[in-house]
């Protein structure tokens, strides 16, 4: 989710200045609340933001108020969470090896966990990285369109990455 923004740009240049302080708004004002911070309508905004950032402003503002449609993934959001969360789930995790660095969703102690909408071959590519740069060497990539999930696991990881 998101796109590769570069290193030194500013926050100010990535997102509307009203944009940016909804999603901040939201954000902190989840965060204040731990465990089951994260309701349909927070989610929905963080996400929106995600989506927007660097430049893409539209994809937040004509999605708003979130309200009218938020609820709709409900479902999803839980089968999501039920075959890929963990109660030890962080997210937005950078793992890395002898100067390789990825971004990853979120990693568990299990696995490190690719979120897409339809499997491709890049993906699985992608995710096979991760597994190997993630302790246990496993990556679970949930295909939410199917609500499939598949882990990959890659055993040696010397003779995989550079």
């Amino acid at each position: 989710m998101g796109r590769i923004v570069p290193r030194f740009v500013s926050d100010t240049s990535l997102l509307a200045d009203d944009l940016r302080d909804i999603a901040a708004k939201t954000y902190f004002n989840a965060m204040e609340h731990e465990k089951g911070w994260m309701t349909m309508k927070t989610l929905a905004i963080v996400t929106l933001a995600t989506l927007a950032w660097d430049s893409f402003d539209h994809t937040m503002r004509t999605r708003l108020p979130v309200e009218s449609w938020c609820f709709v993934f409900a479902d999803t959001v839980e089968w999501i969470t039920n075959v890929a969360l963990l109660n030890s789930t962080a997210y937005d995790v950078r793992l890395h090896r002898s100067g390789l660095y990825v971004r990853v969703c979120a990693v568990t102690e299990a696995y490190a966990v690719h979120v897409v909408w339809i499997i491709k071959s890049s993906d699985v590519a992608r995710a096979s990285v991760y597994a190997a740069l993630h302790p246990s060497r496993c990556c679970r990539i949930v295909e939410v369109s199917t609500r499939v999930y598949t882990d990959i696991t890659v055993n040696d990881p010397d003779s995989f990455l550079p």
